[in-house]
């Protein structure tokens, strides 16, 4: 039910409204009744009240001086003026004051309370609806303000031909003050372990923008740029310092409110044509410095990357797939934590480093998302990204070739394991071990327990079982041919007897 208060100071009048029937046939119910207007005032501030009967006359604070005050204080409600003149001036002067209504106390009864409630509903609603819409204009505009200088601040950092002229007319289009003629950038970037906190990230720092007179927009999902405009400040001692304190703040900022760190890339002070673009260019140069290790960096300690994947990450791509067949475990760590150091030691492009890891997949046939990749923002990341070729190379060794048998079998097996894709034979393994091969056929059934042919079958589906969880959308003819099955109906046949089950029902399994 709508609220009513009551104010006048005559105790029968308070009384005779608070006993009319017709409050409750239209849905009000009175919250409380006052003396005064300044007693009616912290009623008001208490009770919120939908509609308030105030009298004109009254000590301490008369109706007129009750209605100025709460109309100051924004107060939306319905109100309707008692009073005893009849004088049309005054109240004309009463409604433009902002009264609803005007009801004279000699002539107060239910039915004119009940159309002059009417009348007041008609004219909140009526007040409420174009509030809504004055509300919704104001929130469209200042969304398209937003929206525009998100627009102009975007053209401005990916174009590399816009005069100093058109970058005037397009700060005073997105109503940007300064000239930038010279200016700096920084680019805050917030982890990837830590995107759940995206949105406060973005709100602290709009915030740190607003406080340090800095133009502040989202360049990525997780990276802001801070446009500083040093234009006014004439000693290069103080833009500097005016720098450095930003980027202070950005990290202690982080820590307090996010209990994070953030990395920064921070460009040179410039002063020239497409000053802000050639610094967002440098500054994104600089925050490549975070691949390694969090922190503040610059312009400057970017001309540390280097453009050139080390010789140790091309070998290991040639090597890999060798290394996993092998099941040579010790060997693919060693090499792998000598291509970590490589990357780290020479502050190799992040990208080049992410190209060698793709490379990498694509030797030994991984098939992967593409956000996979760009999920790779750390050197923690691609050091972390080694087990899985651990997994892959432990998956590859279901058949385990024991240690106590002689150096030929061991040989004879291992070139089974790196070359079953092949058009591999009893006769080639001989002749690799130099053995006749049915001299080898039974050594290698006697140590291994388990005949050439049978071992070669069991590692080619081994590897096919692999290829199955791995490889989604590449069909089981064409797997099967990878593990060096010719024939297919003969594979499916060797599969199901071995594995219990077709490919297909192993595939779906899955």
């Amino acid at each position: 039910m709508k609220k009513v208060l009551i104010i006048d100071d005559d105790a029968l009048v308070r009384m005779f409204l608070r006993q009319m029937s017709v409050w409750q046939k239209k849905g009000y119910r009175i919250v409380g009744d006052a003396r005064d207007g300044e007693e009616g005032i912290q009623m008001v501030k208490e009770f919120k009240p939908d509609l308030v009967i105030v009298d004109v006359s009254m000590p301490v604070m008369n109706g007129i001086d009750f209605l100025k005050a709460v109309k100051e204080q924004q107060f939306h409600g319905g109100i309707i003026i008692l009073s005893c003149h009849d004088d049309f001036e005054y109240v004309k002067t009463v409604m433009s004051m902002g009264a609803d209504e005007y009801i004279l106390k000699n002539h107060l009864d239910e039915k004119i309370l009940f159309e002059v409630l009417k009348a007041v509903e008609e004219r909140m609603e009526k007040r409420d609806h174009e509030r809504d819409q004055q509300d919704e204009l104001v929130a469209f505009a200042q969304k398209g303000i937003v929206e525009i200088r998100k627009e102009v601040l975007q053209e401005l950092l990916e174009s590399d031909h816009i005069s100093w002229e058109e970058q005037k007319k397009l700060f005073d289009t997105a109503h940007i003050c300064g000239s930038f003629r010279q200016c700096a950038v920084v680019l805050v970037y917030l982890p990837i372990e830590e995107k759940d906190k995206k949105e406060t990230f973005l709100e602290l720092c709009q915030q740190i923008a607003v406080s340090n007179h800095a133009e502040m927009i989202q360049r990525r999902k997780r990276v802001c740029a801070f446009l500083v405009d040093l234009s006014e400040v004439k000693s290069s001692q103080k833009q500097h310092e005016l720098l450095t304190a930003l980027s202070n703040i950005i990290h202690n900022y982080a820590w307090e409110y996010l209990g994070t760190h953030f990395s920064t890339g921070v460009s040179e002070i410039l002063s020239c044509d497409q000053a802000v673009t050639r610094a967002v260019r440098q500054a994104e140069r600089a925050l490549l410095m975070s691949f390694y290790k969090r922190g503040n960096w610059t312009y400057e300690d970017a001309a540390k990357l280097s453009e050139s994947c080390p010789q140790q990450a091309e070998d290991l791509v040639i090597q890999l797939p060798h290394l996993i067949q092998l099941g040579d475990e010790v060997k693919f760590v060693k090499a792998y934590a000598e291509v970590m150091y490589a990357f780290t030691s020479n502050w190799v492009v992040p990208q080049v480093v992410v190209d060698w890891i793709r490379r990498c997949d694509l030797a030994i046939g991984r098939r992967r998302d593409q956000i996979t990749y760009i999920a790779m923002e750390s050197i923690e990341h691609i050091r972390g990204y080694g087990d899985t070729y651990i997994q892959d190379l432990r998956r590859l060794q279901s058949v385990i070739i024991p240690e106590h048998i002689s150096p030929v079998v061991k040989q004879a097996g291992d070139y089974v394991k790196s070359n079953y894709h092949t058009g591999c034979s009893l006769g080639e393994a001989a002749n690799q071990v130099g053995l006749t091969p049915a001299y080898l056929s039974a050594r290698f059934k006697q140590e291994m327990g388990i005949g050439f042919v049978e071992y070669l079958t069991d590692v080619r589906i081994n590897h096919v079982k692999w290829l199955l969880k791995r490889e989604k959308y590449d069909t089981i003819k064409n797997i099967s041919q990878r593990a060096g099955f010719t024939d297919y109906q003969h594979f499916c046949k060797v599969f199901k007897k071995r594995v219990g089950c077709s490919p297909a029902a192993f595939r779906k399994n899955i």
